[in-house]
């Protein structure tokens, strides 16, 4: 804790990368991820699932 304004110290996130799938499809997945397994059942998000708050 940061004791000069009693807020919790910053912790990065962890590391994350994008992947594509056969279908062409991009996901976000931890950066040790089997790109070749089940993106689903290793905790990946599907892009197209995922609210983002750009509009580009």
């Amino acid at each position: 804790m940061d004791t000069d304004n009693n807020q919790e110290a910053h912790h990065p996130a962890r590391p994350l990368k994008v992947v594509e799938d056969n279908d062409g499809c991009s996901w976000i997945c931890d950066a040790n991820v089997d790109e070749a397994g089940d993106l689903t059942g290793q905790g990946c998000w599907r892009c197209k699932d995922v609210q983002f708050t750009r509009n580009d």
